[in-house]
């Protein structure tokens, strides 16, 4: 008996750790943004989602995807990839290239409460075709940016790591 409620109770961990991920709570800060993959740099941000380098590491940008919602979500994070940082943009941009065809999405900012002087460090769309080319097999894609004046342009990489976003 003692081993099937220690079997429930793990079950039930894994179920609730597996619906977390992307989510809204940007004013945390995390020591670590590893994934506990064998990488160089860390790859999976504190919302749970891909991290792209943008210029030389001076900026993040964090890019979770939520099937159930169909929505895409860009945070922007600080060089260690821990911390928000609003910027004064009204939209990022995904440049997406599936099959030979390019496809350009418009990602708007949403700013979170506190958020003032017209920055965000969120931007999101509903958009199922982006959802679903997210971690697509051929699939170029590149986020697109302005941070003080300065363009910033990173490449999205498909990750599967045999875990979720």
């Amino acid at each position: 008996m003692r081993s099937f409620f220690s079997g429930i109770c793990v079950v039930a961990a894994a179920m609730l750790f597996s619906l977390s991920g992307c989510g809204d709570q940007p004013e945390k800060k995390f020591a670590d943004a590893t994934s506990g993959d064998h990488h160089d740099h860390a790859s999976v941000g504190p919302h749970k989602g891909l991290l792209v380098e943008l210029g030389n590491g001076e900026y993040h940008a964090e890019v979770c995807h939520d099937d159930a919602t169909k929505k895409v979500t860009v945070y922007i994070l600080d060089s260690k990839a821990t911390n928000p940082v609003p910027i004064a943009e009204k939209e990022v941009k995904i440049n997406l290239v599936m099959d030979g065809k390019p496809a350009q999405f418009v990602l708007p900012a949403m700013p979170f409460e506190g958020e003032m002087d017209g920055k965000s460090s969120r931007f999101e769309l509903l958009d199922a075709s982006l959802v679903e080319a997210h971690d697509a097999e051929g699939a170029n894609a590149r986020l697109k940016l302005d941070i003080a004046g300065t363009p910033y342009e990173g490449k999205i990489e498909p990750h599967d790591h045999g875990h979720d976003h």
